[in-house]
């Protein structure tokens, strides 16, 4: 260990100086000297952009650099070089250590949409004090620093800035905080006491007016004294007597006649300025009315009372159901009821987009009546924009299978959507705040949608494939088991599948087979249960309808399995209820 240079010069005793060993300076020096070298080679530098930083690795391991220039605010920072000199790369080890930053806004932006600059780069670390140009006429505000990034101004409790929060000339202190500018203090005391005060003098007026009207309503007399000045005709009252007949306006004690008058709302005026010297209270206005109304007793009206013309009308209108029966028989109607919205490819692009007819249906929750004043247009191959001719897609991304069509509505604005969840709120692409109904299901495979046509406008829907699908050609020695039939119909959903089945044998028996539904009984295939029965050395080809599954299957049993017997299944289309 070198010993340090008070050490080595020490004074020594009064008279008789300390002589420093020459190898001990030599030796401090050499600490010294390697010291410095040390602290040179890796004492840093600075760069203006993170692409030349990046570009110049000729510094040994550990080597400190600054960014404090780059467009992009997140790449200025302090970074250290990792490996040896000539590769490696560098890696930022925090931001720049600038406590506070100044900014301006030059007017450059909107008074909602500031643009400030500053001379040194913005970052979350550093406290930004920015100063503003003008006021803010709307809500919210943003800010975007040296062409950077968009952010939004936030009061410290996470509120917009309101309209007029921010004046000109005006320092806000805060700091950048993920996509927001967050001050670090609420709006301007100022504009709170404003709004305070014009709060409390609109309180004091509404009292005011209150209690003249309360003095009404128990039929009490409000007066209101004035002062005439020969001159002024127009006076304001602290009440509306509604009509002139109400108010009792006297002058020096004397009557007013009504024709001498007006009354409008709270504004009284004369036909002639009353005299006075402007400071005695010569003019008095006594205002109060109570108009009786006779409100018969309850069960106390009789027939007699009862216009004759107005008989017939009256028992009409009294003869329905109670307002709750007629409730429950209208939201039961509702329920069930569904109008329109049939679906179809659309022409330009069938491969990708759905036309969906106007039409009228209830919510799924039954809430809400969702009801498209017209047909629309969406594509399944876009994320989900309002309005026709736009995306229509729910869900991140697209793929190939069974996609929900969707009519949403919020009880103003109804569009329709697709999702392949039958739940499509947790969607990203969903709008906030609407509600749903599933009004029917396309199936896409190989990057296209289906060729369909669409039967039915109500609750029951059919749906014929244009191309029919084969799902099974030719199945033998399937044995007599029951087994599981994939077919071509929306998944998740249970459906009606309009199958085209056809039946061999070999020449030695006759062959039955029975197409049934997950919700039947599993029994063995006789002749009472079989939905084909072919003689020996025949062939059956029928079109029938089951239930599927959903997961889109169907079961098929056989009484034999010979290895000449075959089977085919085509979908043809399916039905459902929506």
């Amino acid at each position: 260990m070198t010993e340090t240079a008070n050490i080595i010069w020490a004074d020594g005793p009064a008279g008789s100086p300390y002589e420093p060993d020459k190898s001990k300076i030599r030796q401090w020096g050499t600490w010294v000297e390697s010291l410095l070298g040390a602290v040179g080679v890796n004492s840093g530098t600075i760069f203006a952009t993170y692409a030349q930083l990046q570009s110049s690795l000729s510094y040994p391991a550990n080597t400190m650099a600054w960014v404090n220039q780059d467009p992009v605010a997140s790449n200025n920072g302090i970074y250290r070089k990792i490996g040896s000199s000539g590769s490696g790369s560098w890696v930022k080890t925090g931001d720049l250590p600038y406590s506070f930053i100044t900014a301006n806004d030059a007017g450059a932006g909107t008074p909602n949409a500031i643009q400030a600059t500053s001379d040194l780069p913005i970052n979350s670390s550093a406290l930004i004090i920015l100063r503003a140009f003008e006021a803010n006429p709307g809500s919210p505000v943003t800010v975007s620093f040296n062409g950077g990034s968009v952010l939004t101004i936030k009061t410290a409790s996470g509120a917009d800035i309101p309209p007029g929060g921010i004046v000109a000339d005006m320092d806000m202190l805060g700091r950048q905080v993920g996509s927001t500018f967050r001050l670090v203090s609420d709006i301007a005391s100022a504009a709170i006491q404003a709004a305070c005060e014009a709060a409390a003098a609109a309180a004091a007026d509404s009292a005011a007016e209150a209690a003249g009207w309360a003095a009404l309503a128990r039929n009490d007399v409000v007066p209101n004294t004035f002062a005439g000045d020969g001159a002024t005709t127009v006076f304001n009252l602290s009440v509306n007597p509604g009509t002139e007949a109400n108010a009792l306006v006297t002058i020096y004690g004397h009557k007013q006649d009504l024709t001498a008058y007006t009354i409008s709302g709270t504004t009284l005026t004369f036909s002639a300025p009353p005299p006075g010297n402007g400071a005695d209270h010569n003019i008095e206005v006594r205002m109060g009315y109570r108009i009786g109304v006779n409100v018969p007793a309850a069960l106390s009206v009789g027939s007699a009372a009862i216009k004759t013309s107005e008989a017939a009308g009256i028992r009409t209108a009294i003869d329905v159901p109670s307002n709750a029966s007629m409730t429950a028989a209208i939201a039961a109607a509702l329920a069930n009821s569904v109008s329109g919205l049939q679906m179809a490819n659309n022409a330009t692009d069938a491969a990708n987009d759905i036309d969906v007819a106007a039409g009228t249906i209830l919510s799924a929750d039954g809430t809400t009546m969702i009801s498209l004043p017209a047909a629309v247009t969406k594509q399944l191959d876009a994320t989900w924009v309002a309005g026709s001719g736009n995306g229509g897609r729910f869900d991140a991304s697209i793929a190939d299978g069974t996609w929900h069509v969707f009519a949403i509505g919020n009880g103003t604005n109804n569009y329709v959507g697709f999702s392949q969840s039958l739940v499509p709120t947790a969607a990203p692409n969903y709008p906030a705040g609407y509600k749903y109904k599933r009004i029917g299901s396309v199936l896409r495979v190989s990057g296209s949608n289906r060729a369909f046509t669409q039967y039915g406008t109500g609750r029951e829907r059919i749906y014929a494939l244009r191309t029919p699908v084969q799902n099974y050609s030719v199945v033998t020695s399937q044995g007599s088991s029951a087994v599981n039939r994939d077919v071509t119909v929306p998944l998740g959903i249970k459906v009606m599948a309009n199958l085209l089945v056809r039946l061999g044998n070999d020449p030695a028996s006759g062959d039955l087979l029975r197409i049934f539904s997950f919700d039947d009984l599993d029994a063995a295939v006789t002749g009472a249960n079989a939905t084909h029965d072919v003689a020996a050395s025949g062939r059956a080809l029928e079109s029938i309808e089951v239930f599927t599954n959903t997961a889109g299957q169907v079961k098929s049993r056989q009484n034999i399995g010979g290895s000449a017997n075959y089977l085919s299944i085509t979908t043809s289309g399916w039905k459902e209820f929506i």
